[in-house]
């Protein structure tokens, strides 16, 4: 049986797509690990937890205004960059160095968020393409963040996975969602308040 050109083009652009997808979730569960480590040497705080004398982005004058900061107070331990690129988005080009300007939020794909550990299981980090339904607003941890509210009409908007995205949980699990889960996730039962997160744009 032929596979006519057509077949076999779409069938190779369906594998990259798998392919890219897949190192993107790689990419998330690596800097959940990486996060991990930061943590358990940081009184099992975060970089934007912990204040500048401690190692950490807290209360700095950067810290909410870009991605890519919070990223670079994991460089001992996240070792290079390449990491924070996913290969679907192509807007975003791979940096081989930590240090500014070569290293900068078009080198970072990833959002993050802090978790609120009373909440339980909750988004960490994730692909930086939740749709826009977010404002705005001061908080402790980042010094100024975008919030979600809930329950969440977010959807995962077209710049990198077509609708889809991937998450990751500060347990260190990441999740490929549409965006019924995704809005699932982002409104869990009993749960009130907003989430914040950052994000390159």
């Amino acid at each position: 049986m032929r596979v006519a050109v057509g077949d076999r083009a779409a069938a190779l652009g369906s594998d990259s797509i798998r392919t890219q997808r897949a190192v993107c979730a790689n990419n998330l569960s690596r800097i959940g690990q990486t996060l991990a480590s930061w943590a358990a040497d940081h009184d099992e705080g975060y970089p934007w937890l912990i204040f500048p004398s401690g190692g950490g982005t807290r209360g700095d004058s950067l810290n909410g205004r870009y991605t890519y900061f919070q990223f670079a107070a994991l460089s001992n331990e996240l070792v290079t960059p390449s990491a924070l690129a996913c290969p679907s988005d192509g807007s975003k080009a791979s940096a081989n160095t930590f240090a500014y300007p070569n290293f900068r939020d078009n080198n970072v794909s990833y959002l993050l968020c802090h978790p609120s550990l009373s909440e339980g299981r909750v988004v960490l980090s994730g692909d930086r393409n939740i749709g826009t339904a977010s404002q705005t607003e001061f908080c402790p941890e980042f010094g100024s963040a975008q919030w979600l509210p809930r329950p969440a009409t977010n959807a995962w908007d077209l710049r990198i996975h077509v609708n889809r995205g991937h998450l990751l949980f500060n347990d260190g699990s990441v999740e490929a969602t549409d965006n019924a889960r995704l809005r699932s996730v982002l409104s869990p039962s009993g749960v009130s308040n907003a989430l914040h997160y950052i994000a390159p744009n």
